[in-house]
């Protein structure tokens, strides 16, 4: 109980420095705001920032890793559901929710590794991570015979990835509220399903 109370703990605290720091990020711009700022800001240590931080830089790079770690963590779960299609768009709906529940932070964020080729590179890396696991899940259907013999898992799992990280860019450019992310993802999920159901 104890252990799990420090984890706890430990999160919110991650967590507390992300959102601070994302903050300072959007009013002073990435490049003007120091370690120091943010620990400041924060009533932490230097040190424990960097418990947490390797570098700034990590900072910017917490929400995709964090959703990461999220769907690793769940990923069994999610083959529990019978159906694939409600698999997917289960796992796909969770993620939005997650972003949905700090919608504001999600724009500063996907604003912030826009601007940056070294944090578009490293979140390149974790979009190829999330891959994987999407490839994981379609490769187990495919097992079982709930997906056609003309599905590549990677490829499908490459094009539902696609339009779920265009989705999530489109509306974090548009003045629109998060809950109008989830009915045009699946809208497109609809398109590209007819074309992984067709047996």
């Amino acid at each position: 109980m104890r252990v799990m109370l420090r984890e706890t703990r430990k999160k919110e605290l991650k967590e507390h420095i992300y959102k601070t720091a994302i903050h300072l990020f959007r009013d002073k711009g990435f490049d003007e705001v120091t370690v120091e700022e943010i620990t400041k800001a924060c009533g932490i240590a230097k040190g424990t920032f960097y418990n947490y931080f390797a570098r700034k830089e990590d900072i910017i790079l917490h929400l995709g890793r964090s959703q990461i770690e999220y769907i690793h963590e769940h990923l069994e779960r999610y083959t529990q559901i019978p159906v694939l299609k409600d698999r997917l768009l289960k796992l796909f709906q969770d993620l939005m929710e997650r972003d949905a529940e700090e919608s504001e932070l999600f724009r500063l964020t996907v604003q912030e590794v826009m601007r940056s080729s070294l944090h578009m590179r490293e979140e390149m890396s974790a979009i190829g991570v999330f891959q994987d696991a999407v490839a994981w899940i379609l490769r187990r259907a495919a097992e079982r015979g709930e997906l056609g013999t003309h599905v590549d898992p990677d490829e499908a799992s490459s094009v539902l990835v696609g339009i779920y990280m265009y989705s999530l860019l489109t509306w974090t450019a548009s003045a629109e509220g998060p809950d109008r992310m989830l009915p045009v993802f699946r809208r497109r999920f609809e398109v590209v399903w007819r074309g992984l159901d067709a047996k």
